[in-house]
């Protein structure tokens, strides 16, 4: 092609007719034209992957870029005329662009995959497409939409025995249990992730369900076995995060972290290094819901240090990040602490303006610990104006939905003390990670006790009872002869195993426990002693 185009410039200089110019220009614009179409004919799937890893390249960098190369992506696989390929690129585009935090366009480029792998009858596809769909979903905020594409795509997915995509499914599930306080479900959920991701060898799944276990005993209060789960997955994430250098991971740890050591491990120093660390790895891939998020936490813990300037620079710019992409998720923890902010200040009107906002949204989304705090926050609030019967009033309705509360987490630990011990069972065997297992359930631990107590019992009992068998026939046949005794006619000595004669006495002491101790016979006395036997008899000592 370029030879023609060197040509054709050359031609361009010679002083020749205007028709041979025409002429060449055509014949040069029809060779362009079918080169063109040659190199497409030979690389669609190569230019795809080019111009999708060039989006992905782009997706935390610049949006234009990102939507230039989406788009070349998505041209180039409708020009091959392969429904496979445009199906997938719409796919894999919506990914991406909800891992970049542009929902709106995720949402539409999904449900395009999701139609495309319908005509094309393709279950895997249109399951893969549900349940990015549902994770979409929960992160708008649409929760029963969400709950609907994540269970048709684990029942997809379990048809197929893809094993990877259901683990997966199970997992955005187990995750909206766990943040409705629904416990039971989301444990029996995390055990079927755990198979699934075992049986598919997905390490990063583990490492995902490792640190939602983490978020689920936060939830339940045992926040010593939260920071085992989140550290363990920081340290598979850590180990992604070096061969692929994605530290989404990573971050996603340090903000637990953060959160765990700021509110419940009484360490506000490694509190604030977490959230801070986390902000920065926020920052650098400028997604503005992942910054919303790192702000929070930080702002958070500079309340806990009683720093309420920055707390509530760092929580209004959280808040106002999430209003910016209308996502209501976390906003009503923002206006929770910014209403304590204001409370401690004496800015009590403003603060219950704060709560009466947080408490809407978290009605909406049924967010019982943060209508809970709001409950005892009302009620402290109230106090301070000495308007006694209100604050009576909300304490009255935090204790109700204490209990409340309490009694899901205290009937759900129980549940929660077998699956410690089956994550780390599954784990250990699959050596994903090197732990002891430390979990017991106390009552399984005592029947197992009793039962392999009883049994090693059992099998020593019935021992004795055979050896002691055993010994009875060998004393008995010892102390007993049977059988035919070959003796001789004449001299009544035995005929032994060997085939030898030998004494009576002899052959008898051998067989059996008797002794033999000599004397003679009245008969043989008498013919053998005569004035002997006469003696005895006149003593009575022989009849």
């Amino acid at each position: 092609m370029y030879f023609v185009l060197f040509y054709y410039f050359e031609l361009l200089t010679m002083d020749e007719n205007v028709i041979k110019k025409v002429l060449i220009t055509i014949f040069i614009a029809i060779s362009i034209v079918c080169a063109d179409e040659a190199n497409n004919k030979i690389d669609y799937a190569g230019k795809i992957k080019e111009y999708s890893n060039k989006a992905y390249t782009f997706r935390y960098l610049d949006r234009d870029s990102m939507d230039c190369y989406s788009k070349l992506a998505i041209q180039t696989a409708k020009d091959s005329k392969d429904k496979i390929s445009i199906r997938d690129i719409y796919y894999y585009m919506g990914y991406i662009y909800a891992n970049a935090g542009y929902l709106d366009s995720a949402e539409t480029l999904l449900i395009y995959s999701l139609r495309l792998s319908e005509e094309l009858e393709d279950l895997n596809g249109i399951g893969k497409a549900k349940n990015q769909l549902g994770h979409l979903s929960w992160l708008i905020s649409n929760h029963m939409d969400a709950k609907k594409y994540f269970e048709e795509a684990i029942e997809i997915q379990r048809n197929l025995n893809n094993y990877r995509e259901l683990g997966k499914a199970q997992n955005n599930l187990a995750n909206m249990h766990t943040r409705w306080g629904d416990y039971n479900i989301a444990i029996n959920l995390y055990m079927q992730a755990l198979d699934s991701y075992v049986e598919s060898d997905f390490t990063e799944g583990v490492a995902w369900l490792h640190f939602s276990m983490g978020i689920l005993y936060k939830r339940i209060g045992e926040y010593d076995q939260s920071l085992k789960y989140v550290q363990n997955s920081l340290k598979i994430y850590s180990q992604i995060a070096s061969k692929t250098n994605d530290s989404t991971g990573i971050r996603l740890c340090y903000s637990q972290l953060g959160y765990l050591f700021t509110h419940h491990l009484d360490s506000l120093e490694l509190g604030l290094y977490y959230q801070l660390e986390a902000l920065r790895l926020a920052e650098k891939i400028e997604v503005k819901i992942v910054i919303a998020d790192a702000f929070g936490g930080v702002g958070q813990t500079y309340y806990k240090m009683e720093k309420l300037d920055l707390a509530e620079k760092y929580l209004q710019r959280s808040y106002e990040f999430r209003l910016e992409k209308n996502m209501k998720s976390g906003t009503a923890s923002n206006l929770k602490f910014l209403g304590y902010i204001e409370k401690d200040r004496g800015n009590y009107q403003k603060a219950e303006d704060y709560y009466d906002r947080a408490l809407i949204i978290a009605k909406e989304l049924k967010y019982k610990n943060i209508i809970n705090d709001l409950n005892i926050a009302y009620s402290k609030l109230f106090e301070l104006q000495n308007q006694h019967d209100k604050a009576l009033k909300y304490m009255q309705q935090y204790v109700a939905l204490k209990d409340s509360i309490l009694s899901t987490e205290i009937a759900n630990k129980v549940a929660s003390t077998h699956l410690k011990y089956e994550i780390d069972k599954k784990t250990r065997e699959n050596d994903i990670l090197a732990q002891q297992n430390k979990i017991q359930e106390l009552l399984i631990g005592r029947v197992r006790l009793v039962r392999n107590f009883m049994i090693i019992m059992f099998v020593l009992a019935l021992f004795a009872i055979v050896f002691t068998f055993f010994l009875y026939l060998k004393q008995k046949q010892i102390k007993t002869l049977k059988g035919l005794i070959p003796i001789c006619a004449n001299c009544k000595n035995i005929r032994n195993d060997k085939g030898y004669y030998e004494k009576l006495e002899k052959y008898i002491s051998d067989h059996t426990e008797a002794d033999f101790s000599h004397g003679m016979c009245p008969d043989c006395i008498r013919k053998l002693e005569p004035e002997l036997y006469e003696i005895m008899r006149e003593n009575g000592s022989i009849d």
